[in-house]
């Protein structure tokens, strides 16, 4: 097998990778992505030669992704190239970083390595070149049709379903049309019929007749599970997924036309709900957490009942578990054998790790390590478990983890307690066995992919490592202090702002006192001059003497004669009228005196506030100025940030479109929650209606946008808002706290 050998005659170096990633492909699959990681890497530097394009000349432009964009951006190579080179380099991170080697992933990633290669002679090589048809290697079958990431399950959660045989698919619908708190109760119901008939009837032995209540017929969820699996024999398998996915939609009350996104969407939610999970979580998040928290409550109660198995229980499970690793085939009873380190693997020595001191802690670690034996041991162990101790035939662990719910509500006092609450009890028992039987088929799913559904920080546009990484940082731990120095700079000029603002406040106020005391205090003047003057010429006592005194002098005048001076009889009359009018004109003196020192003091206080005035306007200036400074320098780190964002996000997220303010936004983020926006921007962008995702809506500009919850860190969340566009497109209009 050599599929990249048509490479030779013009890059050797190709043809070389790409046949030890071939010929790896069964041996080592982590070899297999790393090195056509490689190949992607040099496929661009060939490009960039070709196309005559700018030779890099740091060592951040050299990198694979960076020369990724630059080919992008000149537009010389197709986007399915485009895509196949990212996704090489995606694979590659994630062999490299994480020792990861999935054989169904290698595999697709050698045919796109190979669609590469021949687009790059088709485009660069000899013109007669004629490709040839990629060739397995005899006795190879490679199923590469299926998904290429983990995370994509998350949108299809039915995916893994198709591996599920018709048999276990009729018992899964069977198990969701029967599995309720009604049926349980009934179940219950007649047990306790019986047990009180059976009272009555011991009692009618005494006066001699054996049977007074017939006892009534106990149909058990388990027989009704069983019952209807078995008139389900003569559906097709199409019809059996319909019916599969309508008996999940009404669990999650989801009406009108099923779509497999749609429906695995809901069943996240509804199942998180149940674990109470916090809306700010990504669908991958709530999908993981579900995972894991099920599968700790299973083995919780697998444990818990096979430490009280009987003596004739234990046989039952043992020779169950016997007879499921009877059933498997060599490689994977292999698989298991290896993983639990023993020669030969029995029923008995599976109990014994289970019920063992250290509970089924080492199965626990058994679970976590990679590969389908893994996966294998845990649906081997909890099928034997739960098949002897329910009597249903069941194709996996179905038992819901609500083991001690259901025990709760179907034993007596759960009983008594439906009858005293009614339809309340009812409903709180059927949503919980609701959210309890959809984690179960979740926990399937993922079971596929060993859990593993929330991307890896590798796998994301903004990760670096390394040199790259540093850098990174070190441009985070600048723009932190930037923020914090222009945050600490606003604060300032905001306090000195208000001083200012306070300080000319104070100056018209002081204006207005100074013009109303110069009104009061040119008045004053005015009178006492007018009065002085009266004063002087001996015009005073026309205004002064008061009409009475005058009509007394008017007679004095008449009796006396003309031979004494009228004014100096006058003056004699009415002495004190001169000393009042003096008194007059020395109080207004007196308040002007006092209106001219307050003037003086309402002077000072201006030239004061005068001086204050410009010293907090100098302290506004060099703020303003400093304030700006700052910003340019944050600006010159965030400029390019912005860019790079733009670029690696148009990039690997081709459906979604991203505002001004979005970008900025986030490249201000630190390297570790810009990770976290990341993930649910890889959401919204392989959903199909990202509608789905949505927590709430908000109002933009007249218009609904849906947005989502993101939780930056703990105790900080933000909202994500998107606007889905008629073209397909879902534009990111912002993010606010």
């Amino acid at each position: 097998m050599d599929n990249f050998g048509f490479l030779k005659a013009k890059w050797p170096d190709l043809a070389e990778i790409g046949y030890l990633a071939e010929m790896n492909l069964d041996r080592d699959p982590n070899t297999v992505l790393t090195k056509l990681r490689l190949f992607g890497e040099l496929t661009t530097i060939q490009i960039m030669k070709e196309e005559g394009l700018p030779e890099p000349t740091t060592w951040e432009d050299r990198r694979f992704w960076v020369r990724l964009l630059k080919i992008r951006d000149y537009k010389v190579v197709p986007e399915f190239i485009l895509d196949h080179l990212h996704a090489l380099r995606m694979a590659g991170n994630k062999a490299n970083h994480e020792n990861y080697g999935d054989p169904h992933l290698a595999a697709a990633m050698l045919l796109k390595a190979f669609a590469i290669g021949v687009w790059l002679m088709q485009t660069y090589g000899p013109p007669d070149f004629v490709p040839s048809e990629f060739r397995w290697e005899e006795g190879q079958d490679k199923k590469v049709g299926g998904e290429e990431n983990p995370r994509i399950l998350l949108f299809d959660l039915f995916v893994p379903y198709a591996q599920v045989r018709d048999e276990d698919l009729r018992t899964l619908v069977a198990i969701l049309q029967n599995t309720n708190i009604a049926n349980y109760l009934k179940e219950t119901g007649s047990k306790l019929s019986n047990l009180l008939t059976k009272k009555l009837n011991q009692a009618g032995g005494l006066f001699g007749q054996e049977v007074l209540v017939p006892e009534v017929e106990i149909r058990k969820v388990s027989d009704l599970i069983n019952t209807a699996a078995q008139n389900l024999r003569g559906c097709t398998r199409q019809e059996l997924i319909t019916l599969f996915q309508a008996e999940l939609a009404k669990r999650v009350k989801l009406n009108g036309v099923i779509s497999p996104e749609a429906l695995s969407v809901a069943m996240i939610n509804e199942a998180a709900k149940g674990l109470r999970l916090d809306n700010g979580l990504s669908l991958a998040q709530k999908a993981q957490l579900i995972y894991e928290r099920y599968k700790e409550r299973l083995w919780e109660e697998a444990q818990k009942w096979a430490k009280q198995f009987s003596v004739e229980e234990r046989k039952k499970v043992t020779v169950s578990l016997d007879e499921s690793l009877g059933r498997l085939k060599e490689e994977e009873r292999s698989a298991l054998e290896k993983s639990l380190g023993v020669e030969r693997l029995t029923g008995t020595i599976i109990l014994k790790a289970l019920t063992g001191a250290a509970g089924p802690l080492s199965l626990i670690a058994l679970v976590e390590l990679t590969g389908f034996g893994a996966y294998l041991m845990l649906t081997t162990v909890l099928h034997a478990v739960f098949t002897t101790m329910l009597g249903i035939t069941l194709p996996f662990a179905f038992y819901t983890g609500a083991t001690s719910l259901l025990s709760f509500l179907t034993g007596p006092f759960g009983w008594l307690l439906a009858v005293v609450f009614g339809g309340v009890q009812l409903r709180k028992g059927t949503k919980e066995i609701n959210r309890n039987l959809l984690a179960m088929m979740i926990w399937f799913s993922l079971s596929h992919y060993q859990g593993q559904v929330v991307p890896w920080d590798e796998d994301l546009p903004s990760w670096a490592e390394g040199e790259e990484r540093e850098k990174v940082e070190a441009v985070d731990h600048r723009i932190s202090k930037l923020q914090e120095e222009s945050a600490a700079l606003a604060a300032r000029l905001a306090t000195t702002a208000d001083r200012l603002k306070k300080a000319e406040a104070n100056q018209r106020k002081l204006y207005t006192e100074k013009q109303q005391a110069t009104f009061k205090r040119d008045g004053l003047v005015d009178e006492k001059r007018k009065l002085d003057t009266a004063l002087a010429d001996g015009t005073w006592q026309e205004q002064q003497i008061t009409p009475v005194y005058q009509e007394k002098a008017r007679v004095l005048l008449r009796k006396i004669g003309r031979t004494i001076p009228a004014a100096s009889r006058l003056e004699k009359l009415i002495p004190e009228e001169e000393e009042q009018y003096r008194r007059v004109i020395a109080k207004k003196a007196e308040a002007i005196k006092g209106l001219q020192q307050n003037l003086a003091e309402l002077e000072e206080k201006l030239a004061n506030s005068v001086r204050q005035i410009k010293q907090v306007m100098a302290e506004r200036d060099t703020l303003q100025t400093a304030v700006e400074a700052t910003d340019q320098q944050l600006e010159a780190y965030l400029t390019p940030r912005i860019q790079e964002i733009k670029n690696l996000w148009e990039l690997n997220y081709p459906r979604l479109g991203f505002s001004e303010q979005a970008l900025r936004w986030v490249a201000q983020l630190p390297l570790a929650q810009r990770l976290v926006v990341e993930r649910y921007l890889l959401e919204l962008n392989e959903l199909n209606n990202p509608g789905l995702l949505a927590d709430g809506e908000s109002t933009v500009d007249g218009k609904k946008a849906p947005y989502l919850l993101i939780q930056l860190t703990k105790g900080e969340r933000v909202r994500l808002i998107y606007f889905l566009k008629p073209d397909g497109k879902t534009e990111i209009i912002g993010i606010s706290g």
